[in-house]
């Protein structure tokens, strides 16, 4: 999929009592498909219930392509990282790359966005985030869970 034309696709968040997440709305890069979806191709920093894969559906409003809904979810969990301690922040992804799974960086708010594929040591990456969570290393959010168990 990686070199097709990509398009932005524009998510809005409702941010929780605590201002959280940041932002009023997220793009991410998806794919356009011949059907008229959208293939979702990033990691989501904020967008709940997204990942790394969905076909999407899309309005556009004032020329902007806004998520509509979920037409087919992926395999991908999508997990967010809040790097507590961002001298860390290489060792976590290259371990978590080690594992299979992918990551991207929000280096302003030390967040990282992380994929999960069904293919990726899902168990072990689980098993290496909560040790780093005991150690109050990062913090974990689930966004979109998909696998069977960890």
């Amino acid at each position: 999929m990686r070199g097709s034309r990509r398009v932005k696709v524009h998510f809005r968040l409702e941010s929780d009592k605590s201002g959280y997440p940041p932002a009023k709305c997220e793009f991410l890069w998806c794919i356009p498909t011949k059907r008229g979806s959208y293939i979702v191709d990033n990691i989501p920093f904020f967008a709940r219930d997204i990942s790394l894969g969905d076909e999407i559906s899309t309005e556009k409003v004032d020329k902007v392509l806004r998520f509509s809904r979920v037409l087919s979810e992926s395999k991908n969990s999508t997990v967010r990282v809040l790097l507590k301690k961002p001298h860390l922040t290489v060792a976590i992804r290259e371990k978590l790359d080690g594992l299979g799974c992918g990551t991207e960086l929000m280096d302003e708010l030390s967040l990282l966005a992380v994929t999960l594929p069904p293919d990726s040591l899902i168990a072990e990456a689980f098993s290496y985030l909560d040790k780093e969570a005991k150690k109050l290393n990062i913090g974990i959010e689930e966004s979109a869970v998909r696998y069977q168990s960890h």
